[in-house]
């Protein structure tokens, strides 16, 4: 499992995505952006995925974009209030395991 789902099935959601798994910095193939944690995610983990508002999707995607800079300055920790959690199986930690399941809300024992 990659870890995040995106539930919008849309094309454009779709360019999106092919768009930061094309990403390369150093030659070196990014699966995942990532920053520091926001209030919502630090307790878990001190780093989170990096999650472009849907105004920056665009201008992300733009080939013409040469201003570094510019595109750094959205690698940034989004609001906790749009991180949603809940608990999940222990399967996630097996990168062997994959499928919809992954995301699906247990009961904490």
């Amino acid at each position: 499992a990659d870890g995040m789902a995106v539930s919008t099935q849309t094309e454009r959601v779709a360019r999106v995505r092919r768009g930061v798994l094309e990403l390369y910095i150093s030659d070196h193939p990014l699966d995942c952006l990532t920053c520091a944690a926001n209030g919502a995610m630090a307790p878990v983990h001190d780093r989170m995925p990096v999650m472009l508002p849907e105004q920056t999707w665009d201008f992300w995607l733009d080939p013409s974009n040469t201003d570094p800079a510019a595109m750094t300055e959205l690698l940034v920790p989004a609001p906790s209030e749009v991180i949603r959690m809940h608990p999940v199986s222990t399967d996630v930690n097996n990168a062997r395991n994959d499928g919809p399941h992954l995301i699906y809300r247990i009961e904490p024992r």
